[in-house]
């Protein structure tokens, strides 16, 4: 439980700290969905960047609301990135693969149509502080983190949203 704490305690340090600060960029071996593509590349963009895994029941459950904006604000320029990372083959070439059928079935069954990416390790979640899944990061055109939070459903994250949405290219 303290060692749990502690995590939880680190992560949110690390996510106030990126608060108002330019997105740092991912690291992504493999992308289940779309071209490969960097925040860099998203500049001018909003880009909500949620970090998920297929065993994580909450980050089901985000799946349809993020597609269901990702259709609403796509035209707008919002692009939403979905990273995961190599959870049961951490390291391990010939197991990869197996993961990477198992997200690629996972993504597919649940309709998603916006970018996948997943990483070989859990360094670019540990830069954003998402150890606790879902995670979600909203950055505005200027590549600047705006708000971090667990869900698109508050008022906080609808705002935020809009404002950037709003906010010239």
């Amino acid at each position: 439980m303290a060692f749990r704490g502690l995590v939880q305690l680190r992560d949110l340090h690390r996510q106030i700290a990126l608060i108002g600060r330019p997105a740092p960029e991912f690291a992504v071996k493999e992308w289940i969905i779309g071209p490969p593509t960097t925040l860099a590349d998203q500049k001018g963009k909003v880009v909500i960047l949620e970090f998920w895994a297929t065993w994580c029941k909450p980050c089901e459950q985000m799946f349809p609301k993020l597609n269901e904006l990702d259709q609403s604000y796509g035209t707008q320029g919002l692009v939403i990135l979905a990273l995961t990372r190599f959870f049961l083959a951490y390291g391990q070439e010939q197991t990869q693969a197996d993961e990477l059928a198992l997200i690629r079935s996972f993504v597919e069954n649940h309709g998603v149509e916006f970018r996948v990416g997943v990483s070989e390790d859990e360094e670019t979640q540990t830069i954003f502080g998402a150890t606790g899944l879902p995670m979600i990061a909203l950055i505005d055109r200027r590549g600047i983190v705006r708000l971090i939070t667990v869900s698109t459903e508050d008022e906080r994250f609808k705002s935020t949203l809009n404002e950037c949405l709003n906010e010239p290219g």
